[in-house]
């Protein structure tokens, strides 16, 4: 004869409760784990490129980079779609045990492109291991949106210069973004060819108009001569 026959009432009850609170406890549990980690963003091509990279590493920089696209405050959640690792882009250097990859991410669905630099060490656990930066507009695959990075937008001086180049006739001619204490900052362009001091601010010139800057700052012109 069936022993659930011998138990009250009571008994019984208790016997099927005690599946159900078990199970309402794991579907509670993983609902609370699900809403306390942090959202990620995929990147497409990670995995392939930093295979000996721990998975717990990857995580965190896929969180920080969600985290840092949300610094844009007209992107909405529902737009962010994956991220792609660019062709070419990837770089990666071990040294002191310590391994870094750079490379290039961009998100169609939001017309964003950042540039990524992502350390990591099997053997101890570093602070500071990413950083998520904007690139300049030439590096970008959207040149036309805003960027907003860790430290960095789409206009910092710091992505564009310093800049050297040469004008059609031979000029040299080095473009500096200068900023004191107390004082205005300022693009300084410097050249050692006092004979063309004008061709040189020109040429300068019509390189920062493919930038954001030339609207940003003022423009002097320093000499490397006597």
């Amino acid at each position: 004869m069936d022993n659930l026959q011998y138990l009250s009432k009571k008994q019984k009850t208790l016997l099927i409760s005690i599946p159900i609170i078990f199970i309402t406890i794991i579907i509670i549990s993983l609902f609370f784990y699900f809403q306390q980690k942090p959202k990620q963003i995929n990147i497409i091509g990670l995995n392939e490129k930093t295979s000996s990279t721990p998975i717990l590493d990857k995580d965190t920089l896929k969180a920080q980079l969600y985290r840092v696209i949300l610094l844009n405050p007209d992107i909405k959640n529902s737009e962010i779609s994956d991220a792609v690792l660019r062709d070419n882009s990837y770089s990666e250097e071990t040294k002191d045990g310590i391994t870094t990859a750079n490379f290039i991410v961009d998100i169609d669905s939001i017309k964003q492109s950042y540039t990524i630099s992502f350390s990591w060490s099997e053997t101890e656990e570093l602070s500071d291991s990413i950083l998520i930066e904007c690139p300049n507009i030439f590096e970008s695959k959207y040149p036309d949106s805003y960027c907003i990075g860790m430290y960095t937008t789409s206009d910092s001086p710091e992505l564009y210069l310093p800049y050297q180049g040469t004008t059609n006739s031979g000029v040299s001619y080095q473009i500096n973004f200068k900023f004191y204490t107390g004082d205005e900052p300022f693009i300084e362009v410097s050249t050692k060819d006092c004979q063309n001091l004008d061709e040189a601010k020109t040429a300068a010139e019509v390189w920062l108009n493919t930038t954001p800057l030339k609207s940003l700052y003022p423009i002097e012109v320093k000499r490397f001569c006597n």
